[in-house]
């Protein structure tokens, strides 16, 4: 065997195992539940596309929704256009990303938003 098959045989063995890890299990319901009251108001909000995930095209509307840093989740301001800038409205929604996405995917799930709600409280 040579060197080139030593190296390339583990590393397609362990991206094979990786990329199906989260196939095929069962669910317990959790994450259908991982979200209620005004946090899921304010993520479902921010989650225009209905991909299940605050992505990075979505940030200002995050900030919108009234998702604020160091504050616990609450309601959906009336006047979502706000007086801050569109730049402005980018960076909180960015450094709302950073502080929410624990996996490091660059979006937020249900479940990260969830954490930050109850983390803020």
């Amino acid at each position: 065997m040579n060197g080139t098959a030593r190296v390339g045989i583990p590393l397609l063995l362990a991206f094979v195992i990786t990329g199906c890890a989260g196939y095929g299990g069962v669910s317990d319901g959790t994450e259908s539940e991982a979200l209620a009251g005004v946090g899921k108001a304010q993520f479902d909000c921010a989650n225009r596309n209905g991909s299940e995930y605050i992505e990075s095209a979505e940030l200002v509307f995050l900030v919108q929704c009234g998702a604020r840093e160091g504050q616990p989740c609450g309601n959906i301001p009336e006047d979502r256009a706000e007086a801050a800038s569109s730049r402005e409205v980018f960076r909180q929604g960015r450094r709302l990303l950073e502080i929410m996405d624990l996996n490091l995917d660059s979006r937020i799930s249900k479940l990260e938003f969830r954490a930050f709600c109850n983390q803020a409280l």
